[in-house]
């Protein structure tokens, strides 16, 4: 999810994120698009069952999967996580990281 606001440190203060064009909606829209987003993130929040539905996969890896050789290891991780980014279950960069992590483990450098 892009995200359309920020908080500024220090302060329980929410502005829009510069750039957008965002402070100059009306406040009509300004509600609209604030729940628009808020009905994109809880249907995330739905998608909750993928999310499982990977580190279900994950684990497996570690346990009956690491039988598999590690090329078939990664293309099978990385499959699971391009299905959970397309549903929206994961944004691009934690689908990234989440590959790495493991990528890391499995070649020992963690």
């Amino acid at each position: 999810m892009n995200r359309i606001t920020r908080r500024i440190k220090g302060t329980e203060t929410v502005e829009f994120v510069d750039g957008q064009g965002y402070a100059k909606l009306s406040h009509e829209e300004t509600v609209r698009l604030l729940f628009k987003t808020l009905a994109d993130a809880e249907d995330r929040l739905e998608n909750s069952d993928v999310r499982k539905a990977y580190f279900k996969l994950e684990d497996w890896m570690y346990g009956t999967g690491k039988e598999k050789p590690v090329e078939v290891q990664a293309a099978m991780l990385w499959g699971g996580l391009m299905v959970a980014c397309n549903s929206g279950a994961f944004e691009w960069n934690e689908a990234r990281n989440l590959f790495g992590e493991f990528m890391s483990k499995k070649m020992n450098l963690r």
